[in-house]
């Protein structure tokens, strides 16, 4: 309870005057002090509103909307699924080229698979082939004159495979598919019938930007010599190329 005293002033003036008058003085500080007091217990009750009552006044700022979200999982998987597809890539001519693996069973596969979707097949063999003697003839270039095709099939490296140091074929590997230029190209690589130093490895890192397909692991019936595929090798080995070929190069339907 707050408690306040009249001035000192205000009683020495009353002992001054006499009883008379300091009795009325001091009731009207006594007055006064009670008015004071009550004043102050009266503003108690409009003291600032605790943190509960402030947070449970409304917020006067609105919300803000949820409208501009980022698209949702579905509507993205539905942009895609609207792409349309590139369209099938359809062969005017193609020619295979290269050593005697060329001449066997592959391109005798090879050939109506292509002739089927109305594309010309023509096949060049160079028995017994090297790699770097490819690379500095001027057979491909001619060929590619000659017949102006829009996809080139290179089957080389049967000649090379035991090779001890293949990566001194890497220039002519390159030098090689220099000489296609822009077209589609794949190399076909040779179907290891002993093994090899390598050699599938430094075509395959060395190609592009033609594609590779490696024959390494494929069961190839082969003739009397071991080497070279029978027909049905041939079939073998054209199935196995095809399933990689066509997913690539999109079948025309």
């Amino acid at each position: 309870m707050l408690r306040r005293r009249c001035p000192v002033s205000i009683v020495q003036a009353g002992l001054f005057l006499g009883p008379l008058v300091l009795v009325p003085l001091v009731s009207a500080c006594a007055r006064g002090s009670s008015s004071l007091r009550e004043g102050t217990e009266a503003a108690a009750p409009e003291s600032h509103a605790t943190d509960a009552e402030l947070s449970a006044e409304p917020s006067s700022e609105p919300e803000e909307s949820s409208s501009e979200e980022a698209p949702s999982v579905v509507e993205a998987s539905s942009k895609e699924a609207s792409v349309e597809p590139a369209p099938p890539r359809h062969y005017r001519r193609v020619v295979q080229t290269g050593d005697s693996m060329v001449g066997g069973g592959l391109c005798k596969a090879l050939a109506p698979k292509f002739k089927a979707e109305g594309t010309e097949f023509v096949r060049d063999v160079w028995e017994s082939a090297s790699i770097v003697a490819f690379a500095e003839s001027d057979r491909l270039p001619k060929l590619l004159r000659k017949y102006d095709p829009d996809l080139v099939l290179l089957t080389l490296g049967a000649n090379d495979v035991f090779n001890k140091h293949p990566e001194y074929m890497i220039r002519f590997i390159e030098r090689i598919v220099r000489k296609v230029g822009s077209r589609d190209c794949y190399w076909i690589g040779p179907p290891l019938w002993n093994g090899d130093f390598g050699l599938s490895d430094v075509i395959r890192d060395h190609v592009s930007p033609c594609a590779y397909f490696d024959s390494r692991g494929l069961s190839i019936p082969r003739a009397g010599d071991g080497i070279h595929p029978t027909d049905k090798g041939g079939d073998v080995w054209a199935d196995a190329f095809w399933g990689t070929f066509r997913p690539v190069f999109r079948p025309v339907r």
